[in-house]
């Protein structure tokens, strides 16, 4: 059962493990297929990680890529990854690249599971993940920059609504047939910190801006990875991900105040956040647990959330509402 969330559930998987779980027939169809759309010479792929997308580290004779596989459902999030890829990169303001297929194409389709699904390839950034104490002030331009880079982007971006970031988890609340009356207070207390949410200027967020998406390499470069979650909702989203100090599972009253600090900091380097801004952005912490919540249940299966689970989502998130309510009437 899930008992820890931690930024978008990125999960590390042991790669002899994983390979043994996968037919080796199957990796090889993947890299027949790679072969035939690719001018790569693909010699092996090692699996990373299994969530929202199946993703690969490609070997093969010109260097190594990222490969990640995304259900045939999942073609609108596609189109809108590699679009914000190409556009910041062509922008200079991200490293990441998709490659191009024989045909000019940004992805290609491949059987996997005995099911449908859509493939694209990027470049890999050879680098480690940087930490928010020692690289702070370099992400938080990082992230203005692209904020501000896509303000200019020219294509469709989705607006993530209350259907998004709070019905979506009621349902599942429903189809686990979880306590109603606290059902009922999550609906209620998701609505309150939404409506914050869903006032804010529409602006483009990347959704899951923490630093296990970031890379940087040997010259200190920082590279942005994961833009499955990208929307035209606010750009607060991103500033509240990354200054979240509190613990997914364990809610201390101190953490509450440690992320009104981080955003303090943050603020520095970003600009002044008026009074609404920072309701927006302390509203939007709850409100993402919500989402992760559907989000992991989508992916992997409601048998993955127990009820005790849920039950300490919501002692969260009734103590985090009482430690709002209490900041909004200092």
């Amino acid at each position: 059962m899930l008992t820890i969330l931690s930024c978008r559930i990125i999960v590390l998987v042991d790669y002899s493990l994983k390979i043994r779980k996968h037919e080796w027939g199957k990796m090889k169809a993947i890299i027949e297929a790679i072969n035939a759309k690719y001018d790569i010479e693909a010699k092996e792929i090692i699996p990373i990680r299994d969530m929202i997308g199946v993703v690969f580290l490609v070997i093969s004779e010109k260097g190594k890529y990222l490969l990640k596989l995304y259900k045939s459902s999942q073609i609108f999030d596609v189109v809108n990854t590699f679009d914000i890829i190409d556009h910041l990169y062509n922008d200079h303001a991200n490293n990441l690249t998709i490659l191009k297929t024989k045909f000019f194409q940004n992805r290609f389709t491949v059987v996997y599971d005995d099911k449908p699904y859509i493939g694209i390839i990027m470049t890999y950034v050879e680098g480690e993940h940087p930490t928010r104490e020692e690289d702070f002030e370099e992400i938080i331009k990082m992230m203005k920059n692209i904020h501000l880079r896509m303000n200019h982007y020219p294509k469709y971006l989705p607006y993530l609504g209350k259907k998004f970031y709070i019905s979506r988890f009621v349902k599942l609340l429903l189809e686990l047939k979880y306590d109603k009356e606290k059902s009922k207070d999550l609906e209620t207390w998701g609505t309150e910190f939404f409506k914050y949410i869903d006032e804010a200027p529409r602006s483009f967020c990347h959704g899951d801006f923490h630093t296990e998406n970031l890379i940087k390499d040997a010259q200190g470069e920082l590279t942005l990875l994961d833009f499955d979650a990208s929307s035209h909702t606010t750009y607060l989203v991103d500033i509240a991900t990354f200054c979240d100090m509190t613990n997914f599972n364990h809610l201390e009253k101190d953490q509450f105040q440690k992320t009104l600090d981080q955003i303090s900091v943050c603020q520095e380097l970003y600009h002044d956040f008026p009074d609404r801004e920072w309701k927006i952005m302390m509203a939007f912490i709850p409100v993402r647990h919500l989402e992760l919540i559907a989000t992991i249940a989508k992916a992997r299966g409601n048998e993955e959330i127990s009820q005790s689970f849920l039950d300490q989502q919501y002692d969260w998130i009734k103590q985090y509402r009482e430690l709002f309510i209490e900041w909004l009437n200092r």
